[in-house]
């Protein structure tokens, strides 16, 4: 195989991206990390898994750091036996670690005691896309959590999968690739405590849905602070109708996330230093973390991509980077609303450009968020873009500042 030539001044781009695990009340309590390689090619590479990994996992702690990029969260690791094989304990904090063993690694004696040495270090230890007549259900009486992938087991067969086949497991089950509610409900009720998919944030998947007062409510409250000819003033009443608005907008401020150096005292003056193109922007945000029923992961996802687009838009010159945050922050309305994203538009009053960039019609800024959109799902070689100039340094990069900033102003908004 012909190697592809890398320029002298290049940097290598680590590409890092992470899907949430939830509990059974939907709380982030880890990340599986995904890795891909790392060229600018368009096509698929296919590498090495012990290298990938291998490499992936030493840029995480190294470079990056495993605070920015799970924060107090644990890492969901893929591994394969010669990941296996490494000196895991001095790469990795062990309490925060589960190593997923891939499907593909042979079970044999050897193997499993290697995981009873990594479990006896303090490494939990998962058993990665387990399905029905698993050949390594030998080793489930040897491992933490047992992965079910819902993809290949039919639903027919699940509750067999779990009280037969995994009949005396005492770990945790993990069921992946999560696409729906009833889906959801129905590994919630066979014992899964840990789910991981998308089902958190498309619509109509989440248990309890928005009332028609949550809707409306913040349907209005876009359509308020949407409107291009909104004055401060007008801003100032909007916010002076939620008082739980008015604090979060204020506590906002205050932290680190904008870096203003002295307490802000007012709406008014809060508002003045922000500048309405990031008012219409938070006040979004806020008005999207209101409805209830609808997960923390969710209002960090829409925080990831508004950054994530911003800071693309900034670094690759594509558009203005204000409408590409609010292209990003917007781009989850269908899923808090539970509503097609067409006829949630019908009812705001945003530019033609946001409209087609969430619709996905043909723009730059359609182009942008389609990137992020493919990187966020770890298809990094297709998160490329020839036609923006977005690559893969730019996407790594933009990912890692979009986590940072995401995780910093969730702290200070969402959890307050």
């Amino acid at each position: 195989m012909q190697e592809a030539k890398v320029r002298v001044d290049e940097r290598p781009v680590v590409c890092v991206g992470r899907q949430a695990i939830l509990d059974q009340d939907r709380k982030v309590v880890g990340y599986e990390l995904l890795y891909r390689d790392s060229s600018n090619s368009q096509r698929a590479n296919v590498i090495d898994d012990t290298a990938a990994t291998a490499t992936v996992v030493v840029n995480t702690v190294a470079e990056m750091g495993c605070e920015t990029v799970v924060g107090k969260r644990d890492m969901f690791i893929n591994c394969s036996r010669e990941v296996l094989e490494l000196d895991l304990g001095t790469l990795l904090p062990p309490d925060k670690v589960v190593l997923e063993i891939l499907e593909s690694v042979e079970v044999n004696e050897s193997l499993i005691e290697r995981i009873d040495e990594l479990r006896g270090m303090g490494f939990r230890i998962a058993l990665d896309d387990v399905v029905t007549e698993d050949p390594r259900s030998q080793l489930v009486e040897h491992v933490d959590l047992v992965k079910v992938d819902l993809m290949s087991v039919p639903e027919r067969s699940l509750e067999r999968l779990v009280k037969t086949e995994l009949r005396g497991f005492t770990g945790q089950l993990l069921a992946e690739k999560v696409e729906d509610e009833p889906i959801f409900e129905l590994c919630r009720g066979l014992g899964f405590g840990l789910f991981q998919g998308y089902f958190f944030c498309k619509p109509n998947v989440v248990a309890q849905k928005a009332s028609p007062e949550d809707r409306s409510n913040v349907i209005r409250i876009l359509s308020e602070v949407r409107r291009p000819d909104i004055t401060v003033d007008e801003a100032v009443e909007l916010i002076r109708q939620d008082v739980t608005v008015s604090y979060r907008l204020l506590k906002c401020l205050n932290s680190v996330v904008f870096g203003v150096r002295h307490p802000v005292e007012s709406l008014r003056q809060a508002l003045v230093l922000l500048g309405m193109p990031r008012v219409r922007a938070w006040l979004s945000l806020m008005a999207l973390s209101m409805v209830k029923g609808k997960s923390s992961e969710l209002m960090r996802l829409a925080l990831v991509r508004a950054n994530m687009c911003q800071e693309l838009a900034r670094v690759c010159q594509i558009g203005e980077p204000d409408t590409l945050f609010t292209v990003g922050l917007l781009s989850v309305l269908d899923a808090v609303l539970d509503l097609p994203m067409g006829e949630v538009l019908e009812q705001l009053p945003l530019s033609e450009t946001i409209k087609h960039a969430l619709l996905g019609q043909a723009s730059p800024e359609a182009d942008v968020l389609g990137s992020v959109l493919e990187y966020e799902q770890g298809q990094f070689v297709r998160a490329v873009s020839e036609r923006t100039g977005i690559d893969l340094d730019a996407l790594s990069t933009a990912w890692l500042v979009a986590v940072r900033r995401a995780d910093s102003t969730a702290s200070a908004l969402l959890d307050c």
